[in-house]
């Protein structure tokens, strides 16, 4: 998916409720922040990882306390939607293991895509 096909991103955290079954677990949503990209609106990669960042921030203002995952919506403007979650811990362990500074937030949006840049 290119970034100009990105029609909105939800991010939200979540609580697992199951556990994994054929590499799928059910999770509850606990607080949730999306971004609907405006017709013209061109993102970029630096536009990207600053507003995945900034939605992930936001969300970590007064946290749920009985949060463990992170969760990730990326809507194409041909209605796909591409969806992927993260445990909290894996996310804060992508800078751990880095042997460059990253961006853990970011790293999973591109995850998510299956994109390099």
């Amino acid at each position: 998916m290119i970034l100009k096909e990105i029609k909105g991103i939800t991010l939200s955290l979540m609580k697992k409720d199951t556990d994994i079954k054929d590499g799928k677990a059910e999770y509850i949503k606990k607080k949730s922040a999306k971004f609907v990209v405006p017709k013209d609106y061109i993102l970029d990669t630096t536009i990207v990882e600053h507003l995945v960042t900034n939605m992930f921030n936001d969300l970590n203002d007064n946290e749920p306390k009985d949060v463990d995952s992170l969760g990730i919506w990326i809507q194409h403007n041909n209605g796909e939607i591409i969806d992927n979650s993260i445990s909290l811990r894996t996310l804060d362990s992508i800078q751990e293991y880095s042997k460059q500074p990253v961006n853990p937030i970011y790293e999973f949006f591109k995850m998510t895509l299956n994109v390099n840049d």
